[in-house]
């Protein structure tokens, strides 16, 4: 899958009438990327979901609750990935490869080992 279509499926599920009903319910993304988080820059993919998610009234603070992590250095990924999860986000949000499979270790009942 292609990571706009991804960000869009993401966004699609947050703004589903399932949830839409549920918009006083305050819903948690989990955000794991790679970097020191100086100012929690943002790349233009990231900025575009949450964008979009505004657009579809999911404010951060209102009704949205996102829980950052920032890996450096990179080797760190997999804590980070851990300490996430433990948030217990209902969506999780991996910016880049290297996330993506330190979440996917972090949540399979399986553990991936290199």
């Amino acid at each position: 899958m292609k990571r706009r279509e991804f960000i869009a499926a993401t966004a699609a599920l947050l703004a589903s009438p399932r949830h839409a009903g549920a918009q006083g319910a305050r819903r948690r993304l989990g955000f794991l990327a790679i970097g020191d988080g100086s100012g929690q820059a943002l790349n233009q993919a990231e900025r575009v979901f949450l964008e979009t998610l505004r657009s579809l009234g999911w404010v951060e603070g209102k009704n949205l609750a996102i829980e950052y992590r920032f890996s450096h250095p990179p080797d760190r990924v997999p804590a980070s990935a851990a300490d996430l999860v433990a948030f217990n986000p209902d969506v999780l949000f991996a910016a880049g490869p290297q996330a993506a499979l330190a979440l996917k270790s972090a949540t399979s009942p399986f553990r991936l080992y290199s």
